[in-house]
């Protein structure tokens, strides 16, 4: 029995959709691990989709940026981009910059609508871990004292709504000290819906518009 060409090719494209589907719909993952101590702040920033991504170290030095492939990073040869200047946006309010009332009064005009996409973006976004340890010391006491209970009160409230969150915070009543390290991962579903969102709130507040001679709004 002959399958026909047309059953063949609507198979293919089926079968093409449900790929694309599936691969639209891997998450993008999302990680940060600081260290910090009375010197500064190290650690880094990576963001990984199908096991391939971009990891940035910090302080941001040549050569922090690299390439993960694989889920194991590698020396990017864009490194030296890294020391570049950045490129000035337009500032709000400012020659050439949208104008802050303008942007105001396009979120407050289509309220409803903002409120459904930030909805839609937080839904999208997973705490896969969050990880603090910390030791704290305000150098008295008694503020340090006050300071742990008020600590432990938040804790309870925070793993109560997010049971993925794990604090750890270590007084120390002898000195003024802030040390420690956080650990997190979020994981982004339906990472290629973010740009629609993004390009719908630029729309509806018209940021890169400009406003013509006749108090119109251009594009």
């Amino acid at each position: 029995m002959e399958t026909s060409p047309s059953l063949s090719a609507l198979v293919i494209i089926l079968a093409t959709a449900l790929l694309g589907l599936g691969i639209c719909a891997v998450p993008l993952r999302i990680r940060a691990l600081v260290e910090f101590d009375g010197s500064g702040s190290r650690g880094f920033f990576s963001v990984t989709w199908l096991g391939m991504g971009i990891r940035r170290r910090f302080p941001s030095q040549e050569g922090d940026l690299s390439v993960v492939a694989l889920g194991v990073p590698v020396r990017s040869p864009f490194g030296h981009f890294a020391t570049r200047r950045p490129i000035k946006s337009p500032v709000l309010g400012t020659r050439g910059g949208p104008s802050l009332l303008r942007l105001v009064s396009g979120v407050l005009s289509h309220l409803p609508e903002f409120i459904d996409i930030f909805r839609r973006i937080a839904r999208s976004f997973s705490i896969r871990h969050l990880r603090c340890k910390a030791e704290i010391g305000l150098g008295s006491p008694a503020e340090t004292g006050i300071f742990y209970g008020y600590f432990w009160a938040a804790k309870s409230i925070i793993c109560a709504i997010a049971p993925s969150v794990s604090i750890v915070v270590t007084p120390d009543f002898s000195r003024n000290r802030f040390e420690g390290e956080i650990d997190a991962e979020v994981m982004v579903r339906y990472p290629f819906m973010l740009p629609v969102y993004a390009i719908r709130v630029i729309e509806k507040t018209g940021i890169f518009s400009r406003p013509s001679r006749g108090g119109r709004v251009e594009s």
